[in-house]
């Protein structure tokens, strides 16, 4: 989770690399704040609130389901530009392998998703993603 906000902090302060870039822009900042509430979800079923396991399916379908938007934005820069190794890295994009496995294993996914995109924002925006 910290090196996730740690890549949000990043884009905020790096903001104006991919700002205007509307499909990435609108695709990374709802997964952000789908992430957020996923996280906040999760602090809440530690303090012991009952009824936190719906509401953490909910959201994080609904971060998987950014996620897999992410990642095909991804995976159609990479496959237009011919990069054929951020290609593979992006390959599980479907729900249901982002979504197979313990949380442990879909947040490393998801963060794997977010740290690719941020490494490739200047070439995503020159690409019109």
């Amino acid at each position: 989770m910290k090196m996730y906000g740690s890549v949000i902090n990043i884009c905020t302060t790096h903001a104006a690399v991919w700002t205007g870039m509307e499909a990435f822009e609108t695709a990374f900042l709802e997964l952000k704040a789908s992430y957020e509430e996923l996280e906040l979800t999760g602090n809440d079923q530690l303090s012991g609130t009952k009824g936190i396991t719906l509401t953490k399916d909910e959201k994080k379908d609904l971060v998987l389901k950014k996620a897999v938007v992410a990642a095909s934005a991804l995976g159609v820069y990479a496959a237009s530009s011919k990069n054929t190794l951020l290609k593979e890295q992006v390959r599980t994009s479907s729900y249901w392998e982002l979504g197979h496995g313990s949380i442990i294993v879909i947040i490393q996914r998801i963060e794997n998703i977010i740290t690719l995109a941020e490494a490739h924002l200047p070439n995503l925006g020159a690409s019109g993603f």
